[in-house]
């Protein structure tokens, strides 16, 4: 038989691979969940190996890359030498098989040494050609398919549909650093493609750099003073919020005056803390919608404008402003590539490629890249050490993928020692004095939270890791640090200082915000608000001393409401009737879940800090009453549960009424209904309350996350306990 020469497996993957292989045996799909860097290809190879030698026929997809299809055929691509001698190719750069041809290797029996047959391909390639399609649906053992979220309720989901209808026997393996697609509200997830599918292994980004297998972090939030209304397009209000990223606002001479001087703060940033020529920068500029004077004719040159003038600025080209007769270029007269670039989707395939290559060549220029809509994904540079984010994502699916690109382990004569990621951060609060009640509407809230780059880093590197022993970990000790640089209000000076991930000072105001907008407001049952407030409560935990007291100030204000509601004569019979249960049920949400924090948070009782918690919230500081704090709160919070006694009870009483609830909507859903979905909003305060005995009664975790209606922000909350 051929014999495949790879890099050996740590054990780490060799029990992954047991584990995936040991999966497959009984189920028809399924997928692994784990960083940009970590090693997908290399695992998949493996994989490759271990049915090749089995004489079977695997088909690797992916969605659009042929530099990954490329990395993963050749055993070296310049050399053009495929890594398993029995392979095909149907849609690489360098080598383009035809149907024919695949049903000639297939089907000809010319493999003396009975190894099996490895078919690489693109999706495009795939859904280009019907009768390509049905073929491989027949033919395959094995389907691996890298960055699955990209099949996703589009053509991908019908090739997988395809293979399962005309092949029961195949199996379907995914791989992916981020498994949904979209924007809150509007997400879709990679168990959405089939019932069969789901998630064999996961690891989050923390784990990964604690283990080594990820360069360590070094996180800068740069404070922007400026308004984000200013900067960005919201001439449609609030629905800008609903696709990926903000479109940059150029619609005016002052607005690109704006921008300018934005980007001048990361150019700022970058002479003072990179400026050397021993690494290269990447940035993630905006997209562009309107422009005022500029390349009208061109969507793709609008679009691009702000990874144009970032160069410009870099290279000291634009200071202040822009003259409208002023011309890009990444060329210096002699010919050769300015010390930075812009790199977008107008420039010609050939010099795109002479870019990249020239970018990743150490000691030479360009040593600045600025992109925009590109390098996201499949960009392989493992010695890229800094990257500037001028670019608000809504979307946390392509916030992995940025700042993945900066944390593979450099190579061996790389002097890469850490990530440098430095973001520039707007001023968000305005969103809530402009725009007032509307934020309650749809996602709106969750978007805005979307924003701070604080709440992101929480969800990727805390809230997102399905491992007890990590979650309190302090991120210095696994190698991640995130500062905030804020600037002098006169003069060049700024500072730094730690931010607190997650960021519950940050998640206090928020919660403030809302309180101001309700007070401000004089009808309605307040259903959204309650929702809303209550969601806030849960992302409260006294982390620390100073955490406790501002979260035992949001209680007393809470109280205070509630009691001034009671007798409030302005607004609505409905307004006046529901405001003060509002208080009420958030109020005593907010302790359940401090409670349930302080009962199972590992960094607390390691710093024993338990007791003084306790009493700073104004209770005694025995931890043994916990149980008994929790239990009054339960008792406010269901009056029609008749006040039960122990935690049991009321973890039997949630999982039963959710069950029954969630069984009336899948019925339904079957019955032919539209939109029952849209039910799971009236039973989210118990499901918020029920999230709080997840650790208490782990079957109540089982029911919530394994039912596919309950919605993303439900998931969260679960893993975020």
């Amino acid at each position: 038989m051929d014999k495949i020469e790879l890099p050996k497996l740590n054990e780490e993957k060799k029990q992954i691979i047991s584990l995936i292989i040991e999966y497959l045996e009984d189920n028809k799909m399924g997928y692994i969940k784990v960083p940009t860097g970590w090693g997908k290809t290399f695992l998949a190879k493996h994989i490759m190996k271990k049915y090749y030698e089995q004489g079977k026929v695997v088909l690797f997809v992916v969605s659009a890359n042929n530099q990954l299809l490329d990395q993963t055929f050749y055993k070296n691509v310049d050399n053009q030498l495929p890594l398993f001698p029995n392979s095909i190719a149907l849609s690489s750069k360098h080598a383009k098989a035809g149907i024919n041809d695949l049903k000639r290797f297939v089907e000809l029996d010319n493999n003396p040494s009975k190894s099996g047959k490895i078919i690489f391909a693109s999706l495009q390639s795939i859904n280009n050609n019907e009768e390509l399609r049905g073929y491989l649906s027949q033919k395959a053992d094995m389907v691996i398919i890298d960055e699955i979220h990209n099949f996703i309720e589009n053509k991908g989901n019908t090739f997988i549909e395809e293979i399962d209808k005309n092949n029961r026997q195949t199996k379907i393996f995914g791989m992916t650093a981020t498994p949904f697609q979209g924007v809150i509200g509007h997400l879709k997830f990679v168990e959405d493609i089939s019932a069969e599918m789901n998630e064999i292994f996961s690891k989050n980004l923390s784990m990964c750099i604690a283990e080594g297998q990820l360069a360590e972090l070094n996180y800068t939030i740069i404070r922007n003073n400026e308004s984000i209304l200013d900067l960005f397009d919201f001439t449609e209000g609030l629905k800008a919020l609903e696709q990926n990223d903000l479109y940059i606002n150029c619609a005016s001479d002052e607005h690109i005056d704006r921008i300018i001087r934005r980007t001048n703060l990361a150019k700022r940033i970058y002479d003072e803390q990179i400026n050397t020529h021993s690494s290269k920068t990447l940035i993630f500029c905006a997209p562009t919608k309107n422009i005022t004077s500029r390349d009208r004719e061109s969507p793709d040159k609008v679009a691009s404008f702000h990874a144009k003038i970032c160069a410009a600025i870099f290279n000291k080209e634009v200071v202040d402003k822009i003259d409208c007769t002023f011309s890009f270029s990444n060329y210096k007269h002699n010919g050769f590539f300015k010390d930075t670039v812009y790199l977008c989707s107008e420039i010609p395939n050939r010099e795109q490629n002479e870019i990249l290559k020239a970018f990743k060549t150490a000691g030479k220029p360009p040593f600045v890249l600025c992109t925009v809509g590109m390098l996201t994904e499949g960009f392989d540079y493992p010695d890229l050490e800094n990257l500037i984010l001028l670019r608000p994502t809504l979307s946390m699916r392509l916030f992995e993928q940025q700042i993945g690109r900066v944390l593979r382990l450099p190579s061996i004569n790389s002097e890469k020692t850490q990530g440098n990621i430095f973001e520039i951060s707007d001023n968000i609060d305005c969103l809530y004095n402009i725009f007032k009640e509307n934020v309650f509407e749809g996602n709106n809230l969750e978007r805005i939270n979307m924003l701070y780059t604080e709440n992101k880093l929480a969800d990727l590197l805390i809230e997102d890791n399905n491992t007890k022993a990590h979650k309190d970990m302090p991120l210095q000790k696994a190698g991640i640090h995130i500062s905030d640089l804020k600037f002098a209000q006169h003069g060049d000076s700024y500072s730094l200082s730690p931010v607190e991930i997650p960021p519950i000072n940050l998640r206090i105001k928020h919660f403030y915000n809302l309180m101001d907008i309700i007070e401000n407001k004089y009808e309605g049952k307040l259903e959204k608000e309650t929702r809303q407030l209550m969601r806030a409560a849960l992302t409260l935990r006294p982390n620390t001393i100073e955490n406790a007291r501002e979260i035992q100030k949001l209680i007393i204000q809470l109280e205070q409401l509630e009691s001034k509601s009671r007798n409030q004569q302005t607004g609505s019979y409905n307004y006046r009737k529901y405001k003060p249960e509002l208080y009420k049920e958030v109020k005593w949400l907010l302790k359940l879940s401090v409670f349930t924090y302080i009962k199972y948070s590992e960094k607390l009782k390691l710093e024993n800090l338990q007791k003084e918690l306790l009493e700073t919230l104004g209770y005694e500081g025995d931890p043994s009453q916990i149980d008994n704090y929790r239990i009054e709160c339960l008792n406010q919070m269901c009056p029609d549960s008749s006040n039960k006694e122990d935690i049991k009870a009321y973890c039997n009483y949630f999982e039963t009424g959710i069950k029954n609830i969630l069984q009336i909507i899948n019925f339904r859903k079957r019955q032919g209904e539209k939109k029952v979905e849209g039910n799971i909003k009236y039973i989210l305060p118990n499901i918020y309350q029920a999230s709080c005995l997840i650790l208490d009664e782990p079957e109540i975790g089982k029911v919530l996350s394994e039912n596919k209606n309950i919605i993303r922000e439900i998931k969260n909350l679960i893993k975020g306990q």
